[in-house]
């Protein structure tokens, strides 16, 4: 996630004070309501060896914040920028820092977190009784509304935002390419020819998932080991498969 430095900085920028991104920062990222990332995260109640979520995230936040005098408006919109904000540092580390220098990049990752936001807030269904449904909905509304906002009004302050988290993460030493553009493309090699030549182990995944961190720390040229693996025909065998890109991760 986003230091708290950053979130207020945003925060700041759209208008909404220090003090109160501060406070509401503190309440989701410290569990004080809870669970840690209240309001897209669900409490659950231990029945003993399972959980069940009986109340949704975006209902316990409001709560927690009417407790304590603060739900209005502003705090309303400082805890729905703070998730988007979580949403597009996940991104970022997933991709990679390269991509807040892309400007169709940075639309997506924005587009795309707004939706899976959203998404989540309003997943309230699942997870709490049915005569529970109506409450929670109305309060994941009391986030999504200003998420909505926010993302409609704040264009520009979303796109520097972006720039600002991604220099956070390369200070974290986050790679300019995060490792799925390393897995996703030898992913789809895995699969065509562990398939073809009938293979490949479900625990192959997690171990080209390693093996792609390891090349996006070294810097490797992915489509040069993609190129490998076809030339020297390891499509065809796993062993010599694995061997290729453990080669280039080394």
């Amino acid at each position: 996630m986003p230091s708290h430095r950053v979130h207020r900085t945003c925060a700041e920028l759209i208008g909404i004070l220090g003090d109160v991104a501060n406070f509401v920062d503190r309440l989701i990222d410290l569990g004080k309501c809870d669970t840690h990332d209240v309001g897209v995260r669900h409490s659950a109640v231990d029945l003993g060896e399972i959980k069940m979520p009986i109340v949704g995230g975006a209902e316990v936040l409001v709560g927690c914040l009417a407790m304590r005098g603060r739900l209005d408006e502003v705090h309303l919109r400082a805890a729905a920028l703070h998730h988007l904000l979580d949403c597009v540092d996940g991104k970022i580390k997933k991709y990679g820092t390269a991509v807040a220098g892309d400007a169709f990049d940075v639309e997506r990752i924005l587009a795309r977190c707004l939706s899976e936001v959203a998404d989540r807030l309003r997943d309230v269904d699942m997870y709490v009784l049915p005569a529970d449904r109506v409450a929670a909905r109305k309060a994941a509304e009391m986030l999504i509304k200003p998420l909505y906002e926010i993302y409609n009004n704040h264009k520009d302050v979303l796109r520097r935002c972006v720039t600002l988290i991604a220099e956070e993460d390369v200070s974290k030493g986050v790679e300019p390419l995060g490792v799925y553009q390393y897995f996703n493309p030898l992913k789809e090699l895995l699969v065509l020819c562990g398939e073809k030549y009938q293979w490949v182990k479900p625990s192959d995944y997690s171990r080209l998932y390693r093996l792609a961190q390891k090349l996006a720390r070294k810097k490797a040229d992915v489509f040069a080991v993609v190129e490998e693996i076809r030339r020297s025909g390891a499509c065809r065998n796993h062993d010599l498969f694995f061997a290729v890109i453990e080669k280039a991760a080394t």
